[in-house]
């Protein structure tokens, strides 16, 4: 009975300096992955840092409009120029009617075509679809002279 107590009590002082060193290998891994966080927390928040100094870098303010004349300005009077043509098919039929207006206000030319087939009419300003509203609104305008 001697002999298997003192076994046991061998076999439980074992088990306890493996279980301090199981306690010991655990705590030392809890401390590197404590490092670890910290140091990717400290990374996170570097980035965050220098994205907020990069954000508050930059300029907030809005361009100003640059109002540049182009060929059109140059070439064509202030105010409305108009010229109409027909378009055949390859029978000689007229197939339509294309109107198209140079508008030049402040030496700035912009070029509306309206074209009328018989199924519908379509207007455009700068090859861009508009509404027959537009097309009256920006080249009948009181303030336009009109050279056609």
């Amino acid at each position: 009975v001697e002999k298997v107590n003192a076994n046991a009590e061998e076999f439980n002082a074992g088990n306890t300096k493996k279980q301090e060193q199981n306690a010991l290998i655990v705590e030392d891994m809890n401390k590197a992955m404590n490092a670890g966080l910290t140091n990717r927390e400290t990374t996170k928040n570097d980035k965050l840092l220098d994205a907020q100094k990069q954000i508050e870098s930059v300029d907030a303010t809005k361009p100003e409009k640059a109002t540049s004349k182009n060929a059109l300005g140059q070439q064509f009077p202030e105010g409305v120029s108009q010229e109409s043509f027909t378009q055949n098919d390859e029978n000689g039929l007229m197939k339509a009617v294309i109107t198209r207006r140079i508008v030049v206000i402040n030496g700035e030319g912009n070029v509306y075509v309206r074209t009328q087939t018989l199924q519908s009419i379509t207007y455009m300003k700068n090859n861009v679809p508009i509404t027959e509203h537009t097309w009256n609104k920006e080249t009948t305008g009181a303030n336009l002279v009109k050279h056609y």
